[in-house]
């Protein structure tokens, strides 16, 4: 009866089914068995799954034995529901009763840094100079990672620089990896790299993770090249059959923009898992290739291979791109029934993208209203939807459905400011930005950067006059602009940022946005066979768009741009793989 009990309530757990959770829980206590062991710790679980945090405490405050385990989930979900204090005062408590214990510091420095929180992650650290125990590789690369994790890189820095290795020799792979994943989770891409080549000078063999972030850096920063010096150091020694570092080869190569690279390793792997599959699927649709990432995903469910959630939100994207609607939404349909993949909001949001490539506004809103509880993700491709096809009344009612579902969230007034923007009603959109900043909601820098000479990454910023090249791209972008104006390029205000005067206009047209200061730079500096790769942090207006498709048929070169939509764009000879929607 016991073990009917616990399948029972690890079910609630799994389905976050609260109110199912309580009834059970109700009726173990009328039959005495609520606070035995191990049928406790799962009701505990249950209710810190479903949000319940003071339901799992009164539970967890009556039992008269815990353990480790317990201790730390209530701490973790403590932590991650952002209750600092109390997870703080409850690990105090569990060190007045465990007593100091290296493994109770391990598990909830985990829970500190998966919950970023900076104050528990200082108080732990404490403790653990207290015990004297600091100095332990395996101590150290946990302390590291988890200031990492908490945003903190100064005091993740501050223990690899400031310890040495136990057997006074250099730091063990374990704190080089923490160090380097540190350095690339904070940003710091140019000095992640930097870390992984000064390890391997100091004679320290990298493993399959240190392998995997250096690419993945490499990947985050579009640097195509020091991805091939870190793949051809990966074949020297024989690793490129490991499928952790295969995987992050293929992912590195595909949001590199370099497909077929991709495919090339993909193709010669011994082993692979779900997640190569994912990647190259990905790979083919990031780069607008969405025949062969079908094709591949076809291919996947003919080896066995089951598909995640992951896997259909690129099959779904796929499906847009190439204008298969039917199959898309057959597609949506299967992954629940045949797959057991419950769809989210990221899979509703493509259905929505799927409708809206094909000018079906009407019928993605109609769509989105007979979803129970359409989610921020969904509006936004709405409100995307409506944008590129023009439609204001449609998208001002989903601006305002998007704006309900996330008030605090500065993307979703960039999101919204951006369609009155492209629909010529700027005042709504001063409206919106105006609400955004009443709310102390604000917007990350707009950065693009480009790689020049393998290891040089120029960023520019909007507006940006602090290159010692400025002229240069000026008068680059000046010729350009005389070139594409032939070819009957004409700027779209409609289509800009908000700006008030003409003449503000008239440099945006030319020279205000980063990405067209980028490939300025790019035209002078980078030779006419290679492509310029250019990666931007933010959602590429409409008509830097429209400029850059004109300016690589000018050129006659390729052009690939990664922006904040996620999207990979490849101009060539005038168009561009997202066919103009993204």
């Amino acid at each position: 009866e016991r073990d009917y009990f616990l399948y029972i309530v690890r079910l609630c757990t799994r389905l976050k089914a609260l109110v199912a959770g309580r009834r059970i829980h109700e009726q173990l206590v009328q039959m005495g068995i609520a606070e035995q062991l191990p049928l406790a710790k799962f009701i505990v679980q249950m209710y810190l799954s479903c949000g319940s945090l003071d339901e799992a405490r009164n539970l967890f405050d009556l039992l008269p034995s815990k353990d480790v385990g317990m201790w730390t989930a209530v701490i973790a979900a403590y932590a991650k529901y952002g209750r600092w204090q109390e997870a703080i005062k409850l690990f105090e408590t569990m060190e007045s009763r465990t007593g100091p214990a290296k493994a109770t510091y391990f598990a909830v420095m985990k829970s500190f840094a998966s919950a970023e929180s900076l104050a528990g992650a200082r108080l732990v650290h404490s403790r653990i100079v207290e015990l004297g125990a600091e100095n332990d590789d395996l101590v150290r690369a946990a302390l590291i990672e988890m200031y990492g994790r908490c945003g903190s890189l100064e005091e993740a820095w501050s223990i690899f620089s400031s310890s040495v290795a136990g057997d006074g020799g250099p730091h063990s792979v374990l704190v080089w990896n923490a160090i380097i994943s540190a350095s690339f989770q904070n940003g710091q891409l140019k000095g992640s790299l930097e870390l992984f080549w000064k390890m391997r000078r100091q004679g320290v063999r990298p493993d399959s993770l240190t392998l995997a972030t250096a690419l993945d850096t490499c990947a985050a920063s579009g640097n195509l090249h020091e991805g091939r010096v870190v793949h051809g150091w990966i074949t020297m020694k024989g690793l490129e059959q490991d499928v952790f570092v295969g995987n992050a080869l293929v992912d590195m190569y595909g949001k590199c923009g370099s497909v077929e690279e991709a495919w090339a390793v993909f193709d010669n792997m011994k082993e692979k898992n779900w997640f190569s599959w994912n990647f190259m699927v990905e790979a083919y649709c990031s780069s607008g290739y969405s025949t062969e990432a079908i094709q591949v995903f076809l291919q996947m469910l003919q080896e066995g291979v089951k598909p995640n959630a992951k896997t259909f939100t690129s099959v779904l994207v796929a499906c847009g791109h190439a204008g298969f609607i039917r199959e898309g939404i057959l597609h949506l349909v299967y992954m629940s029934s045949d797959y057991d993949v419950v769809p989210i909001a990221e899979h509703y949001a493509c259905a929505v993208g799927l409708l809206g490539r094909s000018g079906w506004v009407k019928e993605a809103e109609e769509y989105v209203k007979k979803l129970p509880d359409a989610e921020a993700p969904v509006w936004d491709a709405l409100v995307t939807a409506c944008r590129i096809h023009g439609d204001l009344d449609r998208g001002r009612s989903a601006a305002e459905s998007l704006l309900e579902c996330s008030p605090h969230a500065a993307r979703s007034y960039a999101v919204v400011a951006g369609l009155y923007n492209a629909l010529a009603r700027s005042d709504d959109a001063a409206r919106v930005r105006e609400t955004m900043t009443s709310k102390g909601l604000t917007e990350e820098r707009v950065t693009s950067s480009i790689l020049v000479g393998n290891t040089t990454c120029h960023e520019f910023i909007t507006a940006d006059t602090r290159h010692k090249r400025i002229q240069g791209i000026h008068a680059e972008l000046e010729d350009l602009g005389q070139r594409i104006a032939k070819d009957g390029y004409a700027p779209d205000a409609s289509k800009l940022l908000m700006h008030e005067r003409a003449e503000e206009q008239r440099q945006e047209s030319l020279f205000y946005h980063s990405e067209r200061l980028a490939v300025g730079l790019g035209a002078i500096k980078i030779r006419g066979d290679c492509p310029l790769r250019i990666i931007r942090n933010f959602r590429m207006c409409a008509d830097c768009h429209t400029a850059i498709k004109f300016m690589s048929k000018a050129m006659g070169r390729t052009i690939i741009l990664r922006d904040g939509s996620s999207q990979l764009h490849r101009f060539v000879d005038g168009h561009c793989a997202c066919r103009d929607y993204w």
